[in-house]
């Protein structure tokens, strides 16, 4: 998926990782992630719910940015979900550990 498609997307249902409330962007994240890179298995949900909740805390905690880590996590997921990606999740996933030192219960 590229840029102008997942914005396109995003745009015709109403979300926004910029404007709103924080719980509205997060929603708003959310959706664009199961656009960008559909759960396939029950895991991919789990992972996803968990990733949320680990970007929740972060960013209630001043570690992010809201204004900056949302957008970055919708980029990440555009990256992932490349045309030559045969495991979108699991590049998501690396791309979250690399540059966001993403952790499970971290």
């Amino acid at each position: 998926m590229d840029e102008l498609t997942l914005r396109n997307a995003m745009l015709s249902r109403g979300l926004s990782v910029k404007e709103g409330s924080f719980a509205e962007k997060l929603s708003s994240l959310e959706a664009a992630l199961q656009i960008a890179i559909p759960a396939r298995t029950p895991s991919d949900r789990t992972c996803r719910r968990r990733v949320l909740s680990w970007l929740r805390r972060k960013c209630e905690d001043g570690v992010f940015n809201e204004f900056e880590v949302l957008p970055r996590v919708i980029a990440y997921a555009i990256e992932a979900s490349g045309p030559n990606c045969r495991k979108p999740a699991a590049v998501f996933m690396s791309l979250l550990k690399k540059e966001l030192g993403y952790r499970i219960g971290g």
